[in-house]
């Protein structure tokens, strides 16, 4: 291979501190961590069971807060201004102004199920998920607007990768493209084979790639007109691709951290990772390390490899 094979990344706290003798832990062996959100010195992760997770001291302690009895925190994301969201499973969405505060629950226009969250540039949410819809709040949630609506297909991942280009991927190889800041999406042909994309991850509007079910990635430079298949000798289904510095890296099944080496995507191995739990989450932090939440409360950090390291393969 051209290139030296990326170095294994750094344990640097197998698990979160937890309150003390004769408290509730706040961070609990059945929480499953589906979200991470970084705001300044802050992490806040979000659980299936409806709680947060907050450290304002690089994570050394944690504070849980429950937002409902019936809520499902499926996404979070960090706007420019600070303020924060949680995208619940119930069609709803928790905000909290960037100086911190209480979280404000609001309900989701048009009773559709919501999937994914993101906020642009412009401190705008944008919410995705069935019959196609993109919908989008310019006041923090309160007053929603519908930008897309259209096939019966539920979307599963937006990005917006510039002030202008926002990218979209679904159910049946769904493929939407917004060349105006989101003004406007329009379809972009498809994916093959009805793919159903469980993360995607573009550098720009023409290279990106998605995952999906048996560990399957494909990769595009044209935009998604056409797609290859990249070789996954990770094994593991990816649940989350993102660009952190120089490495473009997934994370997902049995506790997996894979980075992408000269076209194939490579485990990195000795992580122990107690109990070898699904990775659902991961956030970059000022530091260039990784936040990973995933099952079995596994809320960890690990330290990023340099591109000198070289990859021990897992085998």
């Amino acid at each position: 291979m051209g290139a030296l094979l990326l170095g294994a990344a750094l344990l640097t706290g197998c698990a979160p501190e937890l309150a003390g003798d004769n408290v509730e832990p706040a961070v609990q062996r059945t929480d499953r961590i589906q979200a991470i959100a970084l705001s300044g010195s802050e992490i806040v992760a979000g659980t299936a069971g409806g709680a947060l997770l907050r450290s304002a001291d690089g994570g050394a302690s944690w504070q849980r807060q429950r937002l409902a009895d019936d809520a499902a925190v499926i996404a979070m994301s960090t706007c420019p201004d600070g303020s924060v969201a949680a995208l619940d499973f119930h069609a709803r969405l928790w905000t909290r102004p960037a100086l911190g505060g209480d979280w404000t629950a609001r309900m989701l226009p048009g009773g559709e199920r919501m999937l994914g969250l993101t906020c642009d540039g412009n401190n705008r949410y944008w919410v995705i998920g069935g019959a196609s819809t993109v919908m989008v709040s310019a006041d923090g949630g309160s007053h929603w607007e519908v930008r897309h609506r259209g096939d019966d297909a539920f979307l599963t991942t937006i990005q917006f990768t510039g002030p202008d280009h926002g990218v979209v991927t679904g159910e049946f190889g769904t493929l939407l493209h917004s060349y105006d800041g989101g003004a406007s999406w329009q379809a972009a042909g498809r994916i093959p084979n009805d793919f159903y994309p469980y993360a995607a991850w573009f550098d720009n509007p023409r290279r990106g790639w998605v995952s999906g079910a048996g560990g399957s990635l494909l990769h595009t430079t044209d935009g998604g007109h056409s797609w290859a298949r990249q070789d996954n000798v990770a094994g593991a289904d990816l649940y989350v691709l993102a660009r952190a510095e120089q490495h473009l890296l997934g994370v997902g099944a049995v506790g997996t951290v894979a980075l992408l080496d000269d076209g194939v995507w490579r485990a990195l191995p000795d992580l122990d990772l107690p109990g070898a739990p699904h990775i659902y989450s991961l956030a970059l932090d000022d530091s260039a390390a990784l936040w990973l939440g995933g099952g079995h409360g596994t809320l960890t950090r690990i330290s990023l490899p340099t591109p000198h390291q070289a990859l021990a393969r897992k085998e």
